[in-house]
């Protein structure tokens, strides 16, 4: 998955909307990013991230970000 990581702090992961990308949150990444780290995401087969498969269902979304929890967060 593509993924943009910006500040220092407790993370905060941004999530957009269907058909959207990290650049719905052109604006709103800098303010966050003084308090937080900021981890940006293009869901699966959104934005930069592509998908080679021919399904998308919510659990496989949500298994992307529980995958990219643990890696930014350890939990």
């Amino acid at each position: 998955m593509y993924t943009e990581v910006y500040g220092r702090g407790k993370p905060l992961l941004l999530i957009h909307g269907n058909g959207g990308s990290i650049k719905a949150f052109t604006q709103t990444i800098p303010y966050f990013a003084k308090r937080y780290r900021v981890i940006a995401v293009d869901s699966r087969a959104q934005g930069k991230t592509v998908d080679a498969g021919d399904s998308l269902s919510f659990e496989m979304m949500a298994d992307d970000f529980a995958a990219l929890r643990q890696k930014w967060v350890g939990w």
